[in-house]
Formats: structure tokens, C-alpha cells, sequence
């Protein structure tokens, strides 16, 4: 192993559950507000922003008088400019920083691949105090994502390797399957949003980890 890949939404921090929110949020919008116990036994509700507002989409009379891809950029809009901003929103996955420090000690080159925009990425890593020991952080937002394998070999060039030396972190199943493809070593932490895929996810990664204090202490092993 030679560098580390690190991503972020899920896997350092807590932000999953605000994009799981985001259809229950624009619903408010329109006067249609629901208990977290009704929210929780709605039958268009998955545990995905995406696949939850097209289930809601496909009902015969959805509220909005916007369209879906209206109310999806509304929802995308709103978290990268009310949610991620807010200083007390995204923070850490509990013992995270213990993952990144490390992860440091190891003395090796690392970065941040994460879908979210680059000055969020940045904002959201000195927030919470862990920008420091990244050499460098990469967005998908607007480039190649996740589901193409090449995008680990070109972010493994960056870190002066080849993929097949690099350890990725991560939480989300296409991620994992894409890292695994173009040879990477890959971690997975536990997420709630992914555990409709979990047991694929232990599957396919070569370590799986309930909690970062089990990926820290994995971490410390091989320093």
C-alpha cells in the first residue's frame, strides 16, 4: 500500500441522513408536513433521495407543480447551500477524526474523492478539522463519477501510484465495486443508508467495520 483514498458523505461524515430527508423537506414546502413515524411507514420512502422522490413522483397525484427534475435540483440546491454551509449540520461519523490521524501516521499520500462540490469538500473537512492531512481533495461533481473504475487509476496517478497500491475507504456499494475493478485494496464502514447493501458490501470489500474505532485500531496495525 503505498496511498489511501478517502471518501467522505458516509463514510467521515454524517450526512447521509440529510439527503434521505431532502423529499420529506421539499414536501414541507408545499404544506405537506409528516410525523417522523408516518414519514418512517410512507410506502414511496427508501432509504435513497433519488429513489425516493421518483417513487413519489410515480404516485397517480403528486403535489408539486414542478417536475421532477424541478424538485430534484430544488433538493440539491438546497443541501449544498442551506445544509452543507451550516457549521453544526455535517460533522463527523463518531471516532472519524481517530480513522484520519491514522490514517496520517501512516505517512503515506492520501485525498478526499467525494460527489459533493469542491469548496464544499474543503469547507466541510476544516469544519470538522481534518483538512490538514490530505494532500489533496477531488470532486465528481462536475466529472467522471464513481461507477467508472478509470477515475481510481487517474486519482492514483495523482497520488504517484497505481491503483492496485491504493487502500480506498469508503460506505457505498457502486463505489466499492468500481474500486475493486480497477484493483484497489477496499475498506468499507458501516452506513445507515447502505444497509439495504450491506451484505454486498461485505462481500465485495476486503474489510468491512461497524464503526471507525474498529477502522482506526485496523489502521494503527499497520503502521
Amino acid at each position: 500500500m503505498r496511498a489511501l483514498i478517502f471518501d467522505m458523505d458516509g463514510t467521515l461524515v454524517d450526512s447521509e441522513k440529510y439527503w434521505v430527508l431532502m423529499p420529506r423537506v421539499l414536501l414541507f414546502q408545499y404544506g405537506i408536513s409528516y410525523t417522523d413515524e408516518e414519514w418512517q411507514r410512507l410506502p414511496w420512502r427508501v432509504n435513497s433521495f433519488h429513489a425516493s422522490l421518483k417513487n413519489y413522483f410515480a404516485l397517480p397525484d403528486p403535489a408539486p407543480d414542478r417536475s421532477f427534475e424541478e424538485c430534484e435540483a430544488w433538493c440539491i440546491d438546497y443541501m449544498y447551500h442551506r445544509v452543507y454551509p451550516s457549521p453544526d449540520k455535517v460533522l463527523l461519523k463518531p471516532d472519524a477524526d481517530e480513522t484520519v490521524r491514522a490514517a496520517a501516521a501512516l505517512d503515506l499520500p492520501m485525498c478526499v474523492l467525494s460527489a459533493t462540490p469542491t469548496p464544499l469538500i474543503d469547507y466541510t473537512l476544516r469544519n470538522n478539522g481534518i483538512r490538514k492531512p490530505f494532500d489533496f481533495i477531488d470532486s465528481t461533481y462536475h466529472a467522471q463519477s464513481k461507477r467508472h473504475p478509470e477515475l481510481f487509476h487517474k486519482t492514483a496517478e495523482r497520488l504517484g501510484t497505481t491503483a492496485d497500491q491504493c487502500l480506498v475507504l469508503e460506505d457505498s456499494l457502486y463505489a466499492i465495486e468500481s474500486a475493486k475493478q480497477a484493483g484497489c485494496t477496499v475498506w468499507a464502514i458501516h452506513d445507515d443508508k447502505q444497509i439495504p447493501d450491506r451484505e454486498a458490501i461485505r462481500r465485495t470489500a476486503d474489510r468491512y467495520f461497524e464503526t471507525h474505532a474498529e477502522m482506526a485500531a485496523a489502521l494503527h496495525a499497520l503502521a
